[in-house]
């Protein structure tokens, strides 16, 4: 596959070009960074809203189904193996020979990931339980691999449209050809209500200032005792209470700490400081 480069109008949009022997493909990024199409196109009924993930730099993250994609960005939120995230990423424009229109597919999110991540799903651990699984060290996001994911609810309208099946696999084809993993998830599997509700009260307390002194009470705990600590030990050496809850949920969203999530959160859930 030949690769060319291809940039839109400033402050619009810029894209690569993919050609083969079957077609033209080429995707579409925001030349701001944040997602390419902000405006809820409204295809699902219910409520829509906006996140503001600090793993997208602080921007705005729409989201447009409150069973599929908002349980999916506070799980990549709250995941130590996930270093960043992004909502409507880019615009997939696939030309196909049979069609005047070029097919347009707007996958749901981007992350970049650890490799365990990736292996874990693939054979077929749930997207939430993998993520949970705590790590005692972290990829730094130019090392982690591109995860494109497209999360499918039981009331997609969509779900038995075969034009759109067949766009899925053309867009999938498009992605493994350029080394991204690609994966249609199904919320009832891969996003449990049990492991979610984990990943939605660390999410909570997300934005929690923290200090210089909450570093160093951090690291001073973990030098004395091991690379693994309680849980209710971290929450005490960060100022205990509902406070130490807080600051502890942000240091997993910054990824300076990884709490076992695979399991309900208790006084003696296994935290490892995160190398």
């Amino acid at each position: 596959m030949k690769l060319k480069h291809s940039s839109g109008r400033a402050g619009s949009s810029s894209g690569v070009q993919f050609f083969d022997d079957d077609g033209i493909a080429r995707i579409v990024r925001s030349n701001e960074g944040g997602p390419v199409r902000r405006i809820i196109n409204g295809r699902r009924r219910g409520r829509t809203g906006t996140f503001v993930s600090l793993k997208a730099d602080m921007r705005a993250m729409p989201w447009e189904s409150i069973r599929g994609e908002l349980p999916a960005l506070q799980v990549a939120e709250g995941a130590t193996s996930v270093s960043k995230l992004l909502v409507q990423p880019h615009r997939l424009e696939i030309n196909v020979r049979e069609l005047r229109r070029p097919l347009i597919y707007f996958p749901d999110m981007e992350l970049l990931v650890d490799d365990d991540l990736i292996r874990d799903v693939i054979r077929g651990v749930p997207f939430a339980m993998a993520a949970a699984t705590p790590r005692s060290g972290v990829i730094a996001p130019e090392n982690c691999r591109k995860l494109v994911l497209e999360i499918k609810t039981e009331d997609d309208p969509r779900l038995d449209d075969p034009t759109y099946d067949a766009k899925l696999r053309l867009a999938a084809e498009v992605y493994r050809r350029l080394g991204i993993t690609f994966l249609l998830l199904d919320r009832w599997h891969h996003f449990p209500i049990e492991i979610v509700d984990r990943f939605r009260q660390i999410a909570i307390d997300r934005h929690t200032t923290l200090s210089l002194s909450d570093h160093d009470a951090l690291r001073r705990l973990y030098t004395s005792r091991g690379t693994t600590r309680p849980y209710i030990n971290v929450v005490e050496t960060l100022g205990g209470g509902p406070l130490g809850v807080a600051k502890a949920s942000a240091m997993q969203v910054r990824r300076m700490i990884s709490i076992d999530l695979t399991e309900k959160l208790q006084a003696d859930t296994k935290v490892h400081l995160v190398r």
